[in-house]
């Protein structure tokens, strides 16, 4: 399962093709609505993703500056 979170489309560029071949393959791919590291925390613990798609500044927020979900 792949996720990708980012303020706007524009911000995670080629991420349409790794998410086409998760569902050519029979693989989910979830979508947030923009970038909320406890969200993303969230979603990554409920729908047990596997692979993450972010750009630099925002996977420096989950891993040094988020604040777990509980």
């Amino acid at each position: 399962m792949r996720l990708a979170a980012a303020e706007s489309t524009r911000a995670l560029p080629g991420t349409a093709r790794p998410a086409d071949t998760t569902l050519r393959r029979g693989g989910t791919v979830v979508l947030l609505d923009g970038f909320e590291a406890g969200a993303v925390l969230a979603a990554i613990a409920r729908e047990r993703i596997s692979h993450l798609f972010l750009l630099s500044p925002l996977l420096y927020q989950l891993t040094c500056g988020a604040v777990h979900p509980r």
